[in-house]
């Protein structure tokens, strides 16, 4: 090299936490509305939370609740295709899992869940609270159980253990 070339760096690629600090997707709406939660989450190192109920009504009712008394991201799906497809495709540290999806029994989609290798613990909601559903829902691996309506003081408290619990494993295994 002479002593009148000039140095060029090579461009490094900008990762997403370089091109979308916190800060600014935190006070820019039209930046933080144009990333997904799983790139969010990515970006807080949060923990990311999937509501999967067929009333989109009530799904938007939990993830507003959920975002605003915890620090994570909050994904949702109507369909049990769609709820395994982002528990296998992105990050997923729980699950809010409706009991009735299409008017059919979600036990299929629990089983899938709980066959995962890393799977995200599964919080059963539903109005039928039932004995036989219970210990059904518990022996495949179910956390807790929140019947509808929904007690949004229990709700807190219930995702807080659940995230707790899983923060706990994975340093368990750090």
């Amino acid at each position: 090299m002479g002593p009148q070339e000039e140095r060029v760096p090579k461009p490094q690629p900008r990762s997403l936490r370089a091109r979308f600090p916190w800060k600014y997707v935190e006070f820019h709406p039209r930046v933080r509305d144009s990333i997904s939660g799983a790139e969010i989450a990515y970006l807080r190192d949060v923990e990311n939370i999937l509501v999967v109920d067929d009333d989109s009504h009530f799904r938007e009712i939990i993830e507003r609740v959920i975002r605003r008394s915890h620090a994570c991201s909050v994904n949702t799906a109507a369909t049990e295709a769609e709820a395994w497809e982002q528990v296998t495709q992105g990050p997923c540290d729980l699950v809010l899992l409706d009991l009735y999806i299409d008017g059919k029994k979600s036990w299929d989609t629990l089983k899938r869940i709980g066959s995962l290798p890393d799977a995200p613990p599964v919080i059963l909601v539903s109005c039928e609270d039932t004995k036989e559903n219970l210990e059904y829902a518990k022996s495949l691996g179910v956390v807790d159980f929140l019947p509808k309506p929904i007690d949004f003081a229990r709700l807190k408290s219930t995702v807080d253990a659940a995230l707790l619990k899983k923060r706990e494993e994975r340093a368990s295994r750090a």
